[in-house]
Formats: C-alpha cells, sequence, structure tokens
C-alpha cells in the first residue's frame, strides 16, 4: 500500500484547537477500547474550563480528567460517532454489563480512628510519607510530623486529594500545640510550591501563644491574607469551601462556624492561571493537611478526621 493510501482522511481524530465553545477542552491522547466487533470508544484526557464572566477556554481547576467517546469505523478509518472531530460532553454508556452508572459524587469523609491505612484518594507529595505520618501514634488521629517548609521542593509532609468538583467543603480538626515560629500545621489549597492557599497554625513568641493565619503563595510570590488570630485552646475545627473561582475559609469559633480571612481567587490554583503567567504547570489543584517544622523536624500535629464534601452548585 502507498503512503498515500496509508495517510488518514482526516488531520485530526479528536480536537478542540478549533472549538473555544467546547465543554471539554484540551482534548487528546486518546487510548482505543473495543467493546464488541461492532463497539468501540476511545478514552482520552481533557479538561473542563469554568465559563465565569463570559470566558470560553477558562481556567480548570480540575486538572486533566479522563473522558470517552463512542467511536465509528468509517471505510477502515476510525471517526467520532458524532461525525466531527469534537468531543461530546454526554455520551451512551458502553453495554459492558448491567446497572452500570456513572459515579458523578465523590465525596468522602474520612474519620482517622476508623481506618489503619489512608484512603486511595489521599496523595502525598512526591514520595510516600512514610515514619512522616502514623495512624497509631495517637489512637483516634492521623499525627503528622513536621518536616521541610511548604516551600520545599525536597522532603515535605503533606496529605492531599484531588478536587474532583467545582463545589465542595472541606473540614478537619486539629490538635497542635507549636512552641516556635518555625513549627506550622493547618489546611491547605494546594497546587505546587509557588502556589497555594494555607489556613495555619503558629506560635508567636513575643506573645508567646498559637494563633491561625491564612499564607498565599501565588507564581511564586507570598504574602499574609489575614491578621493573626489567636487560639485559646489547642484543638482548633478549619473549613475552607470553594466555589467556582472563589475559596473562603472558616474556623469553628463560640460555637458556631465563622469566615475566617477574604474571599480568595480559587480559580488561580490550575493550570491554566500558572502556564498565563509564564509557569510550568500540569497537575490540578489539591487540598489537604500538613505540617512544617523548620527547625528540629520534631514536632507532631495530630487530625481527627477529614471530611471533603461535593455541592455541585450551580
Amino acid at each position: 500500500m502507498s503512503t498515500a493510501l496509508m495517510r488518514f482522511p482526516r488531520i485530526s481524530l479528536l480536537t478542540t484547537k478549533t472549538d473555544p465553545d467546547n465543554p471539554l477542552q484540551k482534548s487528546g491522547h486518546a487510548s482505543f477500547v473495543e467493546v464488541n466487533p461492532d463497539e468501540w470508544y476511545i478514552v482520552h484526557i481533557s479538561a473542563r474550563p469554568l465559563r465565569e464572566k463570559g470566558v470560553q477556554r477558562g481556567n480548570c481547576p480540575l486538572g486533566r480528567e479522563t473522558s470517552l467517546q463512542p467511536l465509528d469505523w468509517i471505510e477502515d478509518w476510525p471517526r467520532l460517532a458524532n461525525g466531527t472531530t469534537s468531543p461530546d460532553l454526554w455520551v451512551t454508556a458502553p453495554s459492558i454489563g448491567e446497572n452500570v452508572t456513572q459515579r458523578q459524587d465523590y465525596s468522602e469523609n474520612v474519620d482517622f480512628g476508623t481506618i489503619s491505612k489512608l484512603p486511595i484518594a489521599f496523595k502525598s507529595l512526591r514520595a510516600p510519607l512514610g515514619t512522616r505520618a502514623s495512624l497509631t501514634a495517637r489512637p483516634g488521629y492521623l499525627r503528622l510530623f513536621g518536616t521541610q517548609s511548604i516551600t520545599s521542593v525536597h522532603e515535605q509532609t503533606l496529605v492531599a486529594r484531588r478536587w474532583q468538583a467545582f463545589d465542595f467543603r472541606v473540614e478537619t480538626e486539629l490538635s497542635f500545640e507549636p512552641k516556635s515560629f518555625q513549627q506550622l500545621a493547618g489546611l491547605v489549597l494546594f497546587y505546587d510550591t509557588d502556589n497555594y492557599q494555607y489556613l495555619q497554625c503558629s506560635y508567636d513568641e513575643d506573645t508567646q501563644k498559637a494563633y491561625l493565619q491564612i499564607e498565599v503563595a501565588e507564581l511564586g510570590e507570598h504574602h499574609y491574607a489575614s491578621e493573626h488570630h489567636v487560639l485559646s485552646e489547642n484543638t482548633v475545627k478549619l473549613a475552607v469551601t470553594v466555589h467556582k473561582t472563589a475559596s473562603q475559609f472558616y474556623i469553628f469559633a463560640g460555637g458556631q462556624w465563622v469566615t475566617f480571612g477574604p474571599v480568595l481567587p480559587a480559580d488561580h490554583i490550575s493550570d491554566d492561571y500558572i502556564k498565563d503567567h509564564g509557569k510550568l504547570a500540569f497537575t490540578g489543584a489539591m487540598v489537604g493537611i500538613c505540617a512544617q517544622d523548620l527547625d528540629q523536624h520534631s514536632s507532631h500535629a495530630d487530625f481527627k478526621y477529614f471530611n471533603y464534601q461535593e455541592t455541585h452548585a450551580e
């Protein structure tokens, strides 16, 4: 067969390069799946952009996700079943079994006192935590031993899970007794060491009291987004909500949840925002808990639970 006859009759099988309004941007890198000789699909990566303020190719804080498209064979060439080169947001499910449904809510309430190992949704940064984390050192809690700074590109004590919805809430309870300003722990929206929003507990050596504050890193620039809030107890409940482009931290005080710090730009924790400013970005956003001890690496923070609830707000 000649080279001319072997050439694919279309430039692309799947692309959104010329389709900025498609809800599944960055589509490509497909793998073929044969359900049966008459039923084919491709599995491909994609990203769902936020459509705030009329932007077509908006920021994608959920990173790259997995999508599915039905495939037809026309004159021995693969074509999308919809007759175009653009993916569909909704497709017919493969006939691979009865009662198969798509999971659309990944909410998970993890009580650290009822498990013997961390759930598969939880990730560490670069390498396993090893002795930096323990479910047995204090029964009923996950103990994180503070190590290097949250900006460290080497070894960190951080446990996080991916954002799997544009709207969610995370709550945790922290027990922590810092004795130095170099000891920190708390709840974080994390992209990488240059981009995060961190509700942290630390120690003021002038007043000799523990306090809460929010640290924000954006494109390598760091600032504090809140005033100090002095703690009267060693245990505090922390929470954060994300609603598309906005994030808000909370603390439990006076018997109720109250906002802590300003509303922050949640969509800045995304591949697209970071790439638009000339940085390498290719991971998607995470939410997690962490601990740092920049001096002796000897302090620890105890977390009772980690409750991730998707709200799927309109």
